[in-house]
């Protein structure tokens, strides 16, 4: 949302800031780093809750959810593409979960729209927002 409020920010953090030395010790970092150890819980959680199964490396996990998402954003910011931004979160984040795999016993990841297991489901966006 930030990205999509601010591009010309998130422009300047994800090719200029985020890449210098000058962020090692800053609150952004400290925030990111607070991202993953988020993402990370959540991993762990939904397998604890049985949600998904046992992720055998859930750091590898969490490095690609928030790289897919950075990557998004950055294509967004450089092509405009998807053009709702918003709006093609849900389907990004529906096809990132599938990553966790089938509960236990099987039984598949319930996924809708909105990237909430059994959340509500919303209208197919595909990836370029259309």
């Amino acid at each position: 949302d930030f990205a999509r409020r601010n591009p010309d920010s998130a422009r300047t953090i994800n090719h200029d800031v985020w890449p210098s030395e000058l962020v090692e010790k800053t609150l952004l970092r400290q925030s990111l780093e607070d991202y993953g150890r988020i993402i990370l819980t959540h991993i762990d959680d939904g397998a604890r809750g049985g949600e998904w199964g046992q992720d055998p490396d859930p750091y590898q996990t969490t490095t690609i959810f928030i790289g897919s998402i950075g990557q998004f954003i950055i294509s967004w910011l450089l092509y405009k593409r998807p053009r709702d931004l918003m709006k093609a979160t849900g389907p990004l984040a529906d096809r990132l979960l599938l990553l966790l795999g089938p509960a236990p016993g099987g039984r598949p990841l319930s996924v809708k729209h909105g990237g909430l297991p059994g959340g509500p489901s919303k209208r197919r966006v595909r990836a370029d927002g259309t």
